[in-house]
């Protein structure tokens, strides 16, 4: 099942120092503080300045006291954890004296993000207890039951961003809201998507039986993903604006005001948003589809229904049909062939760090053949039966990859040096004896850059 995918994925990630890294939060934040007293109904809105937070390891703290003149003090902790993905939880603590010195203090839960896409950090707190303590050992409640809040805020030094995203120049997707745990994968990031987060605009997304995200993309496209789902999502400032739909339900809303050459693939079919929403005649119009593709062997099943505009469908085989809003189609035929799901068709790999790459897996298949092309822009043949570059290739056997629910888990650790050079690779399935799978084809080509 994928939360077994899950872990074998996380160890993988955890195996190498590149994708273990926990990210690093320590330093002085600036920002805005919302808070509110419950019972008082006291809501403001702060400057924050000199937030500064100390962090070992997943641990991090931080401690600001102040006193004052007429013998007022406070101090407040904010203390927990943080995962690789950013996601934060711990406690949140405060307690101090007002002028008359009467004792108060209260406690409660933190938890929030830090998004490694934009550098930013979200701290929400509560709290539900707050009491008054006299020297005599009275106390009473105090003025207001209890507080929460939100502080959002960015690093005083930008020097300190420790940000893969920012560094490797990667566009970015907003996330609409998440349901469960979902993931973003890249050939060298794993992340949850988290409601009002964002992700790389060139991900490869996977849900869970109990999980299911949106995202809005940089083309203004929505992508929903429902549960149980694998999307690719080629870069959407790419003239080749594709994403391919590798298992699952994934439903797609296109602004034809903002979106071109819209584009959905899956491994019998493809579905595209015809040039003329585009058009003056339909410049206000939105494309509304849901995409379902399974496949059982090497028979796939694709089933596409039009909630508002038209797609065009091209099946593998040449076949074609036009749905408008309201009608369904459901499309058979033979996968004889893996499909790619990292690395992404026209994006990058990384020289320097432990690549992983992910494809699905051809049924009996006792391993894989991976052939590479350089520096010829295509190979000659699509889908071919055998092998063009006899010496350009590598054989994969069963001990050098997972597979976990139809899903093959392979890395590669990639020297610098190579950086601008762009490969074309494709995949061969293999029989117990290595040789390539009498009714399969190759696996479509994916290709790629190296980025030092």
């Amino acid at each position: 099942m994928y939360q077994q995918f899950f872990i074998a994925l996380l160890l993988v990630f955890s195996s190498s120092i590149a994708f273990a890294v926990v990210p690093d939060i320590s330093g002085t934040w600036n920002g805005t503080e919302f808070s509110n007293e419950t019972v008082c109904d006291d809501e403001e809105e702060d400057t924050i300045t000199g937030f500064y937070i100390s962090q070992e390891g997943i641990n991090f703290v931080r401690t600001s006291s102040s006193s004052y003149p007429d013998g007022e003090f406070s101090e407040t902790i904010y203390s927990g954890t943080i995962d690789e993905s950013g996601v934060i939880s711990g406690t949140y603590s405060y307690d101090g004296s007002n002028s008359s010195g009467a004792l108060y203090s209260g406690s409660g839960s933190l938890n929030g993000n830090y998004d490694s896409c934009t550098g930013d950090l979200i701290l929400n707190y509560n709290t539900s207890e707050n009491s008054y303590t006299f020297s005599d050992g009275s106390s009473f409640p105090g003025g207001c039951a209890g507080k929460g809040g939100q502080l959002k805020l960015t690093r005083s030094d930008s020097s300190n961003v420790s940000n893969t995203c920012l560094e490797t120049n990667v566009s970015i997707a907003s996330v609409q809201e998440t349901i469960g745990t979902a993931y973003s994968v890249t050939p060298i990031t794993l992340i949850s998507p988290t409601t009002f987060g964002t992700v790389p605009d060139s991900t490869a997304l996977l849900t869970l039986a109990d999980s299911a995200t949106t995202i809005k993309r940089n083309d203004e496209s929505v992508v929903e993903v429902k549960a149980n789902s694998v999307v690719v999502l080629n870069p959407a400032n790419n003239t080749n604006n594709t994403i391919t739909l590798i298992k699952g339900e994934v439903t797609f809303t296109v602004d034809c005001s903002d979106t071109q050459d819209f584009e959905v693939r899956a491994a019998i079919a493809n579905i595209k948003v015809p040039v003329s929403c585009t058009s003056i005649l339909r410049a206000t119009g939105i494309t509304k589809f849901t995409a379902n593709y399974s496949q059982s062997g090497t028979n796939g099943t694709l089933t596409v229904s039009v909630a508002s505009g038209t797609v065009d469908i091209t099946g593998r085989d040449g076949s074609k049909n036009t749905l408008t809003a309201g009608q369904e189609k459901i499309i058979q035929n033979t996968v004889p062939r893996t499909t790619w799901v990292l690395p992404i068709d026209n994006d990058k790999i990384y020289g320097g760090e432990t690549n992983i790459f992910i494809w699905t897996e051809y049924p009996n298949a006792d391993g894989y053949l991976l052939e590479v092309n350089l520096p010829s822009p295509d190979f000659s043949e699509s889908n071919a039966s055998s092998v063009q570059f006899a010496n350009q290739t590598a054989t994969l056997k069963s001990t050098n990859y997972t597979i976990y629910d139809g899903l093959v888990i392979f890395t590669l650790p990639l020297p610098k040096g190579a950086d601008g050079i762009v490969v074309e690779i494709r995949l061969f399935a293999l029989d117990a004896n290595g040789n390539i799978i009498g009714e399969s084809v190759s696996s479509d080509s994916s290709t790629v850059a190296v980025q030092d």
